[in-house]
């Protein structure tokens, strides 16, 4: 069957048992992955294979956002290049009072708006 791997043994003379180099073992290795990715073509739906493909290029993107952040992270330090990565990075908003307080009344007039609307409804009901 195709899950059998032609191995060429290596005895180790220590002991007498076979050994495997770090070749044979990644070539092993590879070739269990090629059986696999046939065997899931072969007998995989077109909707499976779609996902797998979605699945595998999110993870593609995942990995690459993570690199880049890896990247651009850089330690804190003062030097030029620091500091021109700090003046790059977009403006990140900070607490505004007001802006919390309008967001604030204007959720209380829309609550009260709401109570008022419902209970014409129910009136006319």
């Amino acid at each position: 069957m195709a899950r059998e791997v032609a191995k060429a043994e290596i005895i180790d003379s220590s002991n007498g048992k076979a050994a495997a180099t770090k070749e044979e073992i990644l070539q092993s290795h590879v070739q269990s992955i090629l059986r696999l990715d046939n065997i899931i073509r072969n007998s995989a739906s077109a909707t499976a294979q779609k996902s797998f493909a979605r699945h595998s290029s999110k993870l593609k993107q995942q990995r690459d956002t993570l690199s880049v952040a890896k990247k651009s992270s850089a330690g804190v330090s003062n030097s030029r290049s620091s500091s021109s990565n700090f003046a790059k990075r977009k403006h990140e908003a900070s607490y505004d009072k007001a802006k919390d307080e309008q967001q604030q009344e204007e959720a209380y007039y829309e609550s009260i708006a709401k109570a008022l609307k419902k209970a014409k409804k129910q009136k006319t009901a």
